[in-house]
Parts: C-alpha cells; structure tokens; sequence
C-alpha cells in the first residue's frame, strides 16, 4: 500500500500535448518569417514539474512559465523593443502587462527599458505575463512561482498569445500579434 502510494506521488503530472501557432499562420512549428522585414521570430514553450494549490490542496502539476523567444534580425536597421507596449494574451481576455529576462520579479509592474536589436544580429528573451507571479514560500526562504497557463488538469485547451511591436530604425513600427493554442493531455 504505502509503495502504491509514492509512486502515484512521484508520478510525472501531465501536460498539453500539442502547442500549435494559430496566429498570424496556422502550423505546428512555432516559427514566422517576415520576408519584407527579414526577420525571424521563433518561440519556445515547455513545461516543468512543480506544484498548485487548490484550497487546500497541493497538487503536483506542468507549469508553464513564459513563452521563450528568439528574434534573428536580418535586415540593415536595428530594431527596438518597447516592453511597455508588449501584451501577454489570454483566450479572448484583453492583454496583460509583462516582464522579460531584465525585470526583476516584484518590479514586474514598473516601466521597462526598451531592448536594441542590432542590425544583422540574433536576439533571445522569454516573455512572462505578470498575473503569473506569485511569491511562493519555501523551506528555505520566498520564492517566485509561476505559470501563464491553467493546469491542464482544469481545461483541455487554452488560447494564448503575446502582441510584438517591433520599431525599425528610420520609425517604421510593425505591430506583430502571434497565438498559440495549447491543447489535450499527455501523461
């Protein structure tokens, strides 16, 4: 009996099966070329093990913290990344505030500083949306935990997304809306 009961404990818990891009272009592969920009954007979503409460209860669940991204800057201007005009989209909901790989957790409200991307340089940050960060504490002190996604034992499919204005040097803004669908359960 006890033996049953840690493995069912230290089980891995399950996670979307698939996340696809259905915005601005349906496909399974989360890239988009902007041919006219020249530039490259991919993005990168997974999942780790860790833990939600609901009530009381403590269960073992896949978080997913941000979207992962990189931006390969082909063409000859460098481009600018305002993160104060950057939106985490949730279903149909309206846009939530974000943080990035230079905010520090509880700033995550704060005005940012935009980001430069060099002409004919790559670029990598991931996008965390600020409803997502809670302090968690620990044995050994606070700590933040987060997901931007529901468990996946509450929904079998959420919409997602971020909007990306991208400012082209000489002032060109290109507003970028790309969504993400996450769906079905893999154990």
């Amino acid at each position: 009996m006890l033996l049953g009961l840690f493995l069912i404990s230290c089980a891995t818990p399950p996670k979307y099966a698939d996340i696809s891009m259905t915005e601005p272009i349906q496909r399974e592969i989360l890239r988009y070329s902007d041919n006219e920009h020249k530039i490259v954007i991919s993005f990168i979503i997974k999942g780790h093990v860790g833990t939600y409460r609901n009530g009381d209860e403590r269960r073992k669940t896949t978080l997913y913290p941000g979207i992962n991204f990189n931006l390969m800057n082909n063409s000859d201007k460098n481009i600018t990344i305002d993160w104060n005009e950057v939106w985490f989209i949730l279903g149909n909901q309206s846009g939530y505030r974000i943080m990035h790989k230079e905010t520090v957790n509880h700033e995550c409200e704060r005005q940012k500083d935009p980001t430069v991307v060099l002409a004919k340089t790559y670029y990598s940050d991931i996008i965390i949306p600020c409803y997502s960060i809670q302090p968690a504490n620990y044995r050994f002190g606070p700590k933040w935990k987060n997901s931007m996604l529901p468990p996946v034992q509450t929904t079998q499919k959420v919409d997602f997304g971020v909007f990306l204005p991208l400012q082209f040097e000489g002032g060109e803004t290109v507003n970028y809306k790309f969504m993400f669908r996450a769906s079905g359960m893999q154990k």
